[in-house]
């Protein structure tokens, strides 16, 4: 039900639209890299450690990013060409929200739907690395079963 909402009342990739999915080896994570290469788009899962990066690109991650290793949004920007993504779908909270900002594409659309690592900081949209290139959502299923309770069910 989360997976659905998220891939599918956002932005629904497209065939070629790369997709970062941060804690992409948890169960909405690990969902959303299988559901997002189905659709056709070139998925980058965000993870803590090889181990988890395996199970990652077993599910059918084009690129895996440990982000403890390296710059996730550096890295993103590698592996796209400097077009960034797409779309990013973020569980994980304040410790991605910061690189979603540089990471995200001209006009891609960043998703936040939980705070793992806690509630992302506020931000002004005039400080902001992408100067607001990317629409940003924040969402959670008690929402979503507010507002769309026959699709929630």
């Amino acid at each position: 039900m989360t997976a659905h909402y998220l891939i599918h009342d956002f932005r629904q990739p497209s065939p070629g639209d790369v997709v970062v999915v941060h804690a992409a080896a948890g169960g909405v994570g690990l969902l959303l890299v299988q559901w997002a290469r189905h659709l056709g788009a070139h998925v980058i899962g965000t993870v803590s450690n090889e181990e988890k990066a395996e199970v990652v690109r077993q599910a059918g991650a084009n690129d895996v990013v440990l982000y403890t290793e390296c710059d996730f949004a550096a890295e993103t920007m590698r592996l796209t060409d400097g077009h960034g993504a797409d779309l990013i779908i973020d569980g994980v909270g304040a410790t991605t929200f910061g690189g979603n900002l540089e990471a995200a594409a001209l006009r891609g659309h960043i998703v936040v739907f939980g705070a793992a690592s806690g509630a992302a900081d506020g931000f002004s949209p005039h400080a902001a690395p992408c100067h607001c290139r990317a629409a940003i959502f924040g969402t959670s299923c008690a929402l979503a079963r507010r507002c769309c309770p026959a699709r929630m069910t």
